[in-house]
């Protein structure tokens, strides 16, 4: 186990590198890449960060670092003199495309650009007009095919007394809905969202409660609470075997994503934790917390 200070904001924002040699993390103090070859050292710093979260990805060819939070820039990291590309919004989650070509953030329709010209994309055909009767509540991700995108929506109730939460997927060549999932999980809407990686179900953070549903045809697959402390961020391992998830406790839980039966904890002692990250080669873990601090250790088994 390998525990440093990244400064003083909450880490919010947290990524492997593809390569697996680097982390960067997200926060009020900026946005930092860090080199794990050794113990870790700061790479390559990029200025300030989000106070409220500042998500972070980096593009799968490694190249192009994106920061969200109350704006959106993006970095090229083989290229320390050039300036960032800046978009126009604000997001809680950002997202490049499994096969690079294009960065997404999510609103009741996603918003999408190419890479690396970052002209942004018009879908095909028309997306569903939204209407009143929905609300974009912050989270996306792409399936791991790259056919698909997951977001975050809150559909209002027939009776009109509350927006349930739900997951809507939307083909990306054509921007069309394809299926609303929805499970029985009332408790808040998901910041985060992570499609397993042969796509068979999607899990999210719906408060204190980690929800899984399966993709196929939309029927709760687990429904996990484990005291009153809302989950922060949660992770697939890359074989799929274990999803990962911190909450605002201090925390790690490994569950066996067949039995959905937690098989390992750690209490790294960090502070509450509010992110969580897995390598490309899933042989280490990393969490970031609310004291400015992370934590990386080897997994078991």
């Amino acid at each position: 186990m390998l525990a440093f200070k990244t400064g003083t904001g909450t880490v919010t924002g947290l990524c492997f590198t593809p390569d697996g040699r680097g982390l960067v993390t997200g926060s009020g103090a900026g946005v930092t890449l860090w080199d794990l070859t050794g113990t870790p050292t700061v790479r390559r710093q990029f200025g300030e960060g989000s106070y409220f979260t500042c998500p972070v990805a980096v593009s799968p060819c490694g190249r192009f670092l994106a920061s969200g939070g109350d704006s959106l820039h993006v970095f090229d990291l083989t290229d320390e003199q050039r300036e960032p590309v800046v978009l126009p919004g604000s997001a809680e989650t950002v997202a490049f495309a499994p096969d690079g070509t294009e960065f997404t953030i999510p609103g009741l329709t996603p918003r999408r650009w190419a890479v690396p010209s970052w002209d942004a994309i018009r879908a095909e055909s028309v997306a569903k007009r939204p209407n009143r009767s929905e609300i974009f509540t912050g989270a996306l991700a792409y399936t791991p095919d790259g056919k698909g995108l997951g977001v975050s929506l809150g559909v209002l109730a027939e009776d009109g007394s509350r927006y349930h939460p739900v997951v809507v997927l939307f083909d990306r060549a054509t921007g069309a809905r394809t299926k609303t999932l929805a499970g029985t999980f009332r408790y808040a809407y998901p910041t985060q969202i992570a499609f397993s990686p042969d796509g068979s179900v999607v899990a999210g953070n719906f408060g204190p409660v980690l929800g899984v549903v399966s993709v196929t045809d939309g029927t709760e697959v687990a429904c996990i609470k484990v005291g009153t402390k809302h989950i922060t961020a949660l992770a697939f391992t890359p074989d799929g075997s274990k999803l990962v998830a911190v909450s605002n406790d201090t925390r790690i839980r490994v569950y066996d994503a067949r039995t959905w039966t937690e098989t390992t904890g750690y209490e790294w002692k960090v502070g509450k934790l509010r992110s969580v990250a897995v390598a490309p080669d899933g042989l280490r873990m990393a969490a970031g917390s609310g004291t400015g601090k992370v934590v990386i250790w080897d997994v078991d088994g």
